[in-house]
Protein backbone atom coordinates (compact mmCIF):
# COMPACT_ATOMS: atom_id res chain seq x y z
CA UNK A 1 0.00 0.00 0.00
CA UNK A 2 1.32 3.43 -0.99
CA UNK A 3 1.52 6.11 1.67
CA UNK A 4 0.01 9.43 0.64
CA UNK A 5 1.14 12.83 1.90
CA UNK A 6 -1.30 15.72 1.93
CA UNK A 7 0.08 19.13 1.03
CA UNK A 8 -1.74 22.44 1.26
CA UNK A 9 -0.54 25.60 -0.47
CA UNK A 10 -2.00 29.00 0.33
CA UNK A 11 -2.13 31.11 -2.84
CA UNK A 12 -4.58 33.72 -1.55
CA UNK A 13 -2.28 36.63 -2.44
CA UNK A 14 -1.26 35.29 -5.87
CA UNK A 15 -3.90 37.19 -7.86
CA UNK A 16 -3.06 40.42 -6.07
CA UNK A 17 0.65 39.94 -6.75
CA UNK A 18 0.03 39.11 -10.44
CA UNK A 19 -2.10 42.23 -10.85
CA UNK A 20 0.58 44.38 -9.18
CA UNK A 21 3.26 43.00 -11.50
CA UNK A 22 1.26 43.85 -14.62
CA UNK A 23 1.85 42.43 -18.10
CA UNK A 24 5.59 43.12 -18.25
CA UNK A 25 6.63 39.80 -16.69
CA UNK A 26 7.11 36.54 -18.55
CA UNK A 27 8.12 33.06 -17.46
CA UNK A 28 10.82 31.18 -19.29
CA UNK A 29 11.34 27.47 -18.84
CA UNK A 30 14.44 25.61 -19.81
CA UNK A 31 18.21 25.81 -19.39
CA UNK A 32 18.78 29.54 -19.28
CA UNK A 33 21.60 31.92 -18.48
CA UNK A 34 23.94 34.38 -20.13
CA UNK A 35 26.96 32.53 -18.72
CA UNK A 36 26.27 29.09 -20.08
CA UNK A 37 29.71 27.53 -19.71
CA UNK A 38 30.48 25.03 -17.00
CA UNK A 39 33.33 25.33 -14.51
CA UNK A 40 35.08 22.27 -15.93
CA UNK A 41 36.21 24.30 -18.96
CA UNK A 42 34.87 21.76 -21.44
CA UNK A 43 33.35 22.64 -24.79
CA UNK A 44 29.77 21.89 -23.70
CA UNK A 45 27.72 24.43 -21.81
CA UNK A 46 24.67 23.85 -19.61
CA UNK A 47 22.26 24.29 -22.54
CA UNK A 48 24.23 21.78 -24.63
CA UNK A 49 24.17 19.21 -21.85
CA UNK A 50 20.47 19.89 -21.26
CA UNK A 51 19.80 19.24 -24.95
CA UNK A 52 21.61 15.90 -24.81
CA UNK A 53 19.69 14.90 -21.68
CA UNK A 54 16.34 15.81 -23.27
CA UNK A 55 16.81 14.16 -26.67
CA UNK A 56 19.84 11.89 -26.32
CA UNK A 57 22.82 11.65 -28.65
CA UNK A 58 23.03 9.03 -31.37
CA UNK A 59 26.71 9.72 -32.02
CA UNK A 60 27.58 9.73 -28.32
CA UNK A 61 25.46 6.61 -27.63
CA UNK A 62 23.54 8.50 -24.91
CA UNK A 63 19.83 7.77 -24.40
CA UNK A 64 17.32 10.56 -23.78
CA UNK A 65 16.82 11.38 -20.10
CA UNK A 66 14.13 14.02 -20.17
CA UNK A 67 13.98 16.41 -17.24
CA UNK A 68 11.74 19.04 -18.90
CA UNK A 69 9.26 17.41 -21.31
CA UNK A 70 8.63 14.13 -19.49
CA UNK A 71 7.44 15.67 -16.19
CA UNK A 72 5.20 18.14 -18.04
CA UNK A 73 3.75 15.48 -20.34
CA UNK A 74 3.12 12.97 -17.57
CA UNK A 75 1.75 15.36 -14.93
CA UNK A 76 -0.29 17.89 -16.95
CA UNK A 77 -3.90 17.21 -17.83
Amino acid sequence: MTKMTKMTINIDGLSKMAKAMGDEWVTRVGVLGSQNQRDSGGSLGNADIGLVHEFGSVTGHIPARSFLRMPIETKSK
